[in-house]
Parts: structure tokens; C-alpha cells; sequence
């Protein structure tokens, strides 16, 4: 909570902030919390209202970034680990969170909307990320599969 109460001197030194995390939703009880905000709603929630410049790379497209087979056959040289999370990769190599590494460097590779997004704190709504016309307008990144211009998502059955 210590950020908290200085947000604003935070604020002012922050010039864009990345929001891992969050599975957007318009309906409080449509699915699962996503877990990291789910295990703190009330600390995930002063990120939309901070007032800073937000992009939130969220559960939807955790799930759809990935890497080709050719990549992920060059990373699992370098490791013992393999670097997909799914046991059949789908021929990819699903990167999860990590891909928010590269929509940093490569943003083109993803498409932006704009979304009034708020974290839901009371009745059924804790730890929701919700679609809320009042809330504060952040940037949400998508993967449109299939579009060609995200050669780096796939959609998976």
C-alpha cells in the first residue's frame, strides 16, 4: 500500500505502464477470476484508476501468443525446459506471459483497442477485470487470428 499513497509522485515518473494479468469480461460472473488479480483485487485495482498511460496484455491473448516451431525448437537447445506450457504446443510454442516482452519490442505485431476497465471489488465482482462505461480507458492488446498481420498468434481449438 505504500504505492499507493504516493501514487501521484509514482505517477509522474511512469511514462507507460504494461498491466500483465486480467481476463476482461462484461459480465461479473461470465468466468473464472483470472488469478493475479484475483489474489488481490484491491491492489490490482489502483492500477486503471492511477491516471497513467496503461496497456493490458490480459489472459485472452496469454493464451494465444506464440512462438514457431523453428523458434521453439532453437529455445529448447538453450534449455531443458520446453518452452510451451500446452503438452501438444499445437506445432507452436506457446509463451504465456513472456509475450509481453515482445509486444514491447514489436508492437506492430498486435492490434490496440481502447476499453473503459475497471477491477471489481464488491458482491460477485472481486478481482473481475470489467468492461465498465465509467471506468478509466486503458489500451487492450488483442490477437486477431488468422488476420495475417499477427503472424505471431494462433487461435487454438
Amino acid at each position: 500500500m505504500l504505492a499507493r499513497d504516493h501514487l501521484d509522485q509514482i505517477a509522474r515518473t511512469i511514462q507507460k505502464l504494461i498491466f500483465v494479468g486480467g481476463r476482461l469480461t462484461n459480465v461479473p460472473q461470465a468466468q473464472p477470476v483470472e488469478f493475479g488479480v484475483g489474489h488481490d483485487p484491491e491492489a490490482a485495482a489502483i492500477v486503471p484508476a492511477a491516471g497513467l498511460t496503461i496497456t493490458m496484455y490480459g489472459l485472452g491473448i496469454v493464451n494465444q501468443v506464440v512462438l514457431s516451431e523453428a523458434a521453439t525448437a532453437r529455445l529448447a537447445q538453450l534449455t531443458s525446459r520446453r518452452p510451451c506450457s500446452r503438452a501438444s504446443c499445437y506445432g507452436y510454442g506457446l509463451i504465456r506471459d513472456a509475450g509481453a516482452l515482445i509486444m514491447l519490442t514489436d508492437p506492430d505485431l498486435f492490434k490496440v483497442r481502447r476499453a473503459a476497465v475497471r477491477i471489481g471489488l464488491h458482491g460477485a465482482e472481486p478481482g473481475r477485470t470489467l468492461i465498465d462505461p465509467a471506468a478509466p480507458l486503458i489500451d487492450v492488446i488483442r490477437c486477431e487470428c488468422g488476420s495475417g498481420r499477427a503472424a505471431i498468434c494462433r487461435c487454438h481449438p
